[in-house]
């Protein structure tokens, strides 16, 4: 049995889908990391300042080190909703494709027999 243009278009957006909520994850994952390192880091360096053991460089340091975890924190919100949007997509798309397929070609083609006689 030959696949329907429909079924193409969805599997190629499935495939796309699943590409995007991939690197996502990967990404997600290695920010991740990156903030967990950098807030050892900045716990060390505020251990240090409360103990009175810092110079200027280590407050400049910690400065440093909040906005890096401000901006990384930020992107690693926007990529939790790209992968929840992801995720939502490709379930409504499985939904569509393995349950609603059928109904819809059935209410093009009675479609087409009203419009067209």
């Amino acid at each position: 049995m030959e696949k329907s243009d429909l079924q193409n278009i969805l599997s190629e957006l499935t495939n796309t889908n699943l590409v995007i909520l991939g690197i996502s994850i990967t990404i997600f994952t290695v920010v991740y990391s990156f903030l967990v390192n950098k807030k050892m880091d900045l716990n060390k360096l505020t251990n240090k300042i409360n103990n009175n053991q810092s110079n200027p460089f280590d407050n400049q340091q910690k400065y440093f080190a909040l906005n890096y975890i401000k901006q990384f924190s930020k992107i690693n919100e926007k990529l939790i909703h790209l992968i929840i949007a992801s995720f939502l997509l490709f379930i409504s798309i499985f939904i569509f494709n393995r349950f609603l397929l059928d109904t819809f070609r059935k209410i093009k083609e009675l479609m087409l027999y009203l419009f067209l006689g």
